[in-house]
């Protein structure tokens, strides 16, 4: 198969990731001839770990492991045989880390290196933090299950930190129902020892706020620095892959960056390998700058927030790092002319929605 490479907009899965799904699957005893069957492919087609895989072709893959297991829980007790080198340079970032704040943040800026569909959020709450992913594709079943997979593997890597994981994790939240079958919430059980709660707003380990501070058992010490000017090349060379315009891959970069609360110019500037300097002059020989190239899509983002999802009107603003909810509502009035509210009650589909503080 030829290398796909992937554009900033596409749902494509690492060929990497794919083949430590397929190594993981035959772990669990489970053939993978008739799994890559399913979806028309051969072995030999995976050989490429820099190509990419369309999402769709991982879907079918998936469905075939589920079917021909019979177990709807295969990819939350699949994630517990996960280790660090199948997620290539992404894994050993996460090994040469020293705190677990900066593994998660490694994680967060570097994911799109694994996929195109799946997200990671770090938010603050009222005496918790909030580790999130969010499978952003349109099959509910692979949403469901790359989610308990992810969360699954996350929890595994408490193993890291150089702390009990009771003092860690407090709970673990899923977005999806939880399963009718009592043998199925065995599986939960078993490998979460905290509380498991389902039907929650996100998918997410729920962390206790000291743990961001805990050091990592390192097995890679010394190597971050170099790893990460590695991942940023990648990152760079995937947008640039997929187009040549700096403007286009400056707004796929800052996308990045905005959903990982990392937006602001000079990091842009430093993961397009570039000079603060260098990308205003190019930005604004192709009509626009940094402020303006941000504002599109805060509001971008915010409109489909609004309409689509049921956090409160503060979660947005802090989602698209505001400093608060009131900064938030003044700036969406001066970019529409409306409040949030506003447009939320205009243009939701869903009239339960919040549309208040």
């Amino acid at each position: 198969m030829a290398k796909i490479v992937p554009s900033p907009s596409g749902e494509f899965v690492s060929i990497a990731l794919v083949r430590h799904f397929l190594d993981l699957t035959a772990r669990q005893g489970q053939s993978t001839a008739p799994v890559l069957a399913a979806a028309g492919l051969e072995a030999e087609q995976l050989s490429d770990d820099d190509g990419w895989l369309p999402v769709a072709k991982g879907a079918e893959m998936m469905h075939a492991v589920l079917r021909l297991s019979g177990d709807p829980r295969f990819y939350l007790r699949m994630s517990q045989l996960s280790f660090f080198s199948g997620f290539g340079i992404v894994g050993y970032l996460l090994e040469s880390s020293p705190t677990l704040k900066d593994a998660i943040l490694s994680l967060m800026r570097y994911e799109r290196l694994l996929s195109t569909v799946a997200f990671s959020r770090l938010e603050h709450q009222p005496g918790q933090v909030q580790w999130s992913v969010e499978c952003c594709t349109g099959d509910a079943v692979v949403v469901e299950q790359m989610e308990e997979f992810h969360i699954g593997a996350r929890y595994l890597f408490m193993r890291m930190v150089k702390e009990r994981r009771a003092n860690i994790v407090s709970a673990v939240h899923f977005r999806h129902a939880a399963p009718p079958d009592a043998g199925q919430l065995e599986a939960y059980h078993t490998i979460f020892n905290c509380p498991v709660l389902f039907g929650q707003p996100a998918t997410a380990l729920i962390l206790k706020p000291p743990a961001l501070a805990f050091p990592l058992h390192q097995m890679a010490p010394g190597l971050k620095e170099t790893l990460e000017a590695h991942a940023d090349k990648k990152l760079v060379e995937m947008m640039a892959a997929a187009s040549g315009s700096l403007l286009t891959q400056a707004r796929a970069q800052l996308r990045i960056l905005l959903q990982n609360g990392q937006a602001s110019r000079e990091r842009l500037a430093e993961c397009l390998g570039v000079s603060g300097r260098h990308l205003s002059r190019r930005l604004q020989a192709e009509g626009t700058g940094y402020s303006a190239l941000l504002d599109g899509l805060r509001l971008e983002s915010a409109r489909k927030q609004l309409q689509e999802s049921t956090r409160t009107i503060d979660e947005i603003g802090r989602m698209l790092c505001f400093s608060d909810g009131q900064t938030f509502c003044r700036w969406f009035r001066q970019m529409t002319g409306q409040a949030p509210s506003d447009f939320r009650q205009a243009h939701s589909n869903d009239s339960g929605n919040p549309a208040s503080h």
